[in-house]
């Protein structure tokens, strides 16, 4: 019975400790104001890999477009990598999500922010994605002239879009775009088993002394 009690104890130590609030679990750069890539007559993506397995619950990225540039929702994408390009999809939704001004005023248009909330993505670690980015759903493929905004980072690849006038095929945007996910971290089964281990003897103790 003391066993079990420990053990209870124990989990419930090792979850409170497993669950962790949202935090950054990939950043590709803020914006730079100097460029984008037009997501409405195409889809633009971005390549990433985490470097531990994590559950994506938002993205945020920055956009620049004059009034009347936004479609009124936003579809995003998770693809996996086939040789560089985005393949399969593993994730996609659509909404009206939230945009905030951020009182920047750049040639080509106002700057947004936007933030996707709400997402429960199981994503692992050291595995290439692709996040695409696409104003409105996909059947809308007039060129309204909503840019997704660069960044100053490179991490040596530039991104892919699609045109969906044309059906493709994936080709070179030439460009890095500003972007963060965030989410909470997945731990390995044998880091998860010697955290429990180790609270086991916690709680074991604590019960010794107790008794004492």
């Amino acid at each position: 019975m003391k066993r079990l009690l420990l053990f209870v104890a124990a989990f419930a130590l090792t979850s409170a400790v497993v669950a962790k609030a949202d935090q950054t679990i990939y950043y590709n750069g803020g914006p730079n104001g100097l460029s984008g890539n037009e997501m409405t007559e195409w889809i633009q993506t971005e390549e990433f890999t985490l470097p531990t397995a994590a559950t994506l619950n938002d993205i945020h990225f920055w956009d620049v477009g004059f009034a009347g540039s936004y479609a009124g929702s936003t579809t995003w994408i998770i693809y996996s990598d086939n040789g560089g390009n985005p393949g399969g999809v593993v994730a996609t939704g659509s909404g009206d999500y939230a945009r905030t001004d951020t009182g920047v005023s750049l040639y080509f248009g106002e700057e947004f922010l936007n933030d996707i909330t709400g997402l429960n993505v199981s994503l692992l670690g050291g595995v290439e994605y692709h996040l695409g980015l696409h104003n409105g759903p996909l059947a809308h493929n007039s060129r309204d002239n909503l840019y997704w905004e660069t960044t100053s980072f490179f991490d040596g690849v530039t991104a892919r879009e699609w045109n969906l006038q044309l059906g493709g095929p994936w080709s070179d945007n030439l460009q890095e775009h500003a972007f963060s996910l965030t989410g909470t971290t997945t731990p390995e089964p044998s880091s998860l088993m010697l955290l429990g281990t180790g609270l086991m003897g916690l709680a074991g103790g604590v019960f010794r002394k107790l008794r004492s």
